[in-house]
């Protein structure tokens, strides 16, 4: 498999320092696996792991989650919703009733969706936490050291060191100014969401791609999301760009992706350009500001890391703990995965000779840059069939 990546370098940067200025404020313990923040909560009296998403405006509960836990609402109707993805769906919703804690903090959120969010991100997530619950707070997130706080007045001396970058919110949404050269020729600006949501770098809309023709771009691959988000089935063109500006930081040789979604939080029918990932965020110290309308970064030491292709060629959800398997998710077009016969929805039960059950999430995060060969033994979605695939 041919391995593909860059150094991600960063202009004007003399020295990387620790996150000293918000010491004074209590940090609380999170996650950060597969690109995702998670928090330990408990959502109505039951323990769940809920990931942080800006790109997200309430609290929203997983089906499987919900049907596990005994939990039962008496105020509950439905609604229509959409998100990364083709199609809006008809959910369900607690009106009322739910009750969310989180770091001794008790939130009580008008609504509560309950959505199929584990056959997007996995059995690790059990729902979403927006920003609606923080309106006039600051964010504080640590990346490196896996650590967030939540304040309700900054001081100068919090962002003393920080770069700020003015922020629009709209409808519970973070907006910011963003740059992509996409080489010598081509450079798109305007304003992009910050997604803490997104597991992805920079996704540009199809909007865009199609008012700067990035469908000419000569190296770039193509991938199909069976679950890209809450709107279902996603496809997109990953690529290489020359630079990407936020704020004063360039970061050269990015891979991010552009969409060919018509519908969908990517279609590009609205004035935005795309999303911002925690691919990018992972390599700063952020401040949110909501109060202010400020975003703050400082790189840390993670900003040089490696910008990678997918090298194996495919994307899977772990359902190891529900369904005993990995669920193949993405599928890049052309490659030696698809060649060999992998499909969208099949089941991976074994990795290289071992059970996917007994994989760590350290084991896990090293596959895409570290595969090599790979061998794999597959059911299909119904578990009719069995085979066996070897990946080059």
């Amino acid at each position: 498999m041919k391995h593909l990546y860059s150094m991600l370098l960063l202009a004007g940067i003399a020295t990387l320092l620790p996150l000293q200025s918000v010491a004074q404020t209590t940090m609380n313990d999170m996650v950060y696996h597969g690109q995702h923040i998670y928090f330990k909560s408990d959502f109505s009296g039951k323990a769940a792991n809920f990931v942080f998403d800006t790109g997200a405006d309430m609290v929203y509960v997983d089906s499987t989650f919900l049907a596990g836990s005994g939990l039962k609402f008496s105020k509950v109707g439905y609604a229509m919703l959409g998100g990364v993805g083709g199609k809006q769906q008809r959910v369900k919703m607690i009106f009322d009733d739910a009750v969310f804690r989180l770091y001794g903090k008790e939130y009580k959120p008008k609504m509560a969706p309950i959505i199929q969010l584990k056959p997007i991100l996995g059995d690790k997530a059990d729902g979403l936490f927006g920003i609606q619950e923080l309106v006039g707070k600051a964010i504080i997130i640590d990346y490196e050291n896996e650590k967030i706080g939540f304040v309700n007045q900054l001081s100068a001396a919090d962002t003393e060191g920080f770069v700020p970058v003015d922020i629009e919110i709209t409808s519970n949404r973070i907006y910011l100014p963003v740059a992509v050269s996409i080489d010598d020729n081509i450079t798109i600006t305007g304003k992009a969401m910050m997604d803490l949501g997104s597991g992805g770098s920079i996704s540009l809309s199809a909007a865009v791609a199609n008012r700067y023709k990035l469908s000419t771009i000569k190296e770039k691959f193509g991938v199909t999301y069976e679950q890209g988000g809450i709107g279902g089935k996603s496809s997109s063109w990953k690529f290489r760009a020359k630079k990407s500006t936020i704020a004063s930081f360039d970061i050269n040789d990015l891979v991010l992706g552009y969409s060919t979604d018509s519908s969908g939080a990517l279609s590009g029918k609205n004035d935005h350009i795309g999303l911002i990932g925690n691919q990018v965020w992972e390599r700063f110290y952020v401040i949110i500001d909501l109060k202010g309308k400020k975003l703050y970064l400082k790189p840390n030491s993670s900003f040089n890391k490696e910008s990678f292709f997918n090298t194996l060629g495919f994307a899977y959800t772990d359902r190891s703990k529900t369904l005993g398997c990995w669920v193949v998710n993405g599928l890049y077009h052309g490659s030696d995965a698809e060649k060999a016969g992998l499909k969208g929805g099949d089941r991976i039960v074994e990795f290289n000779g071992k059970d996917v059950k007994s994989l760590s999430e350290v084991e896990q995060e090293a596959l895409y840059e570290n595969a090599g060969e790979v061998n794999l033994k597959v059911e299909s979605p119904q578990r009719k069939s069995v085979k066996h695939l070897i990946i080059k």
